[in-house]
């Protein structure tokens, strides 16, 4: 009677002990999945808040050059260092890991700004500002820049924001699923 006993509690403690053991590798599992899922969305909250940078300065850059060329401002500084912002957000979110489409969408926005940059300059440089066909022509022709950098930076914007969305929801299904 003392060995079944024994082999009773050595089972018991068994199956005790193989539970516990399953139990431990889910909640492993369960965590690591956790655990990658709040690592990509640190990867894409960044990746937002580096679109989001660039698209604030790209409307701020957009106000100023359309104030610079009607003549309402003068101050050529706060010109620059807004363009060289602009020109340092965008070689920063090419330096992020981008999809294709992101990629063609951010050398889109890229020669958008350069055109509206070397324009504005131009025409600053030259006397297009005392011609009125020049300067209407040159209106036109960043406005069509303007609404073609302006989308395409919202289109980006839109796709981080999606995409960090998206990531949360699978983090939150991994958690609950963990749970």
């Amino acid at each position: 009677m003392s060995l079944t006993i024994r082999i009773k509690l050595m089972l018991g403690f068994l199956a005790v002990l193989s539970l516990m053991i399953l139990a431990s590798a889910l909640a492993y599992f369960s965590l690591n999945n956790i655990n990658n899922s709040v690592s990509q969305i640190l990867v894409h909250a960044h990746k937002y808040d580096m679109v989001d940078g660039l698209r604030r300065a790209s409307k701020q850059f957009l106000k100023v050059n359309d104030s610079l060329i009607k003549g309402q401002i003068k101050d050529l500084e706060y010109y620059n260092s807004l363009a060289t912002s602009v020109e340092k957000r965008i070689r920063y979110v090419g330096k992020l890991h981008l999809q294709e489409d992101e990629k063609t969408t951010l050398m889109e926005i890229n020669s958008a700004f350069v055109y509206i940059k070397e324009n504005t300059e131009q025409a600053l440089n030259s006397t297009i500002s005392h011609n009125t066909n020049g300067i209407i022509k040159l209106f036109r022709d960043v406005d069509k820049y303007k609404s073609i950098l302006l989308d395409s930076v919202e289109g980006l914007y839109d796709k981080a924001w999606r995409a960090l969305d998206n990531i949360t929801l699978m983090a939150d299904k991994n958690m609950k699923s963990g749970t």
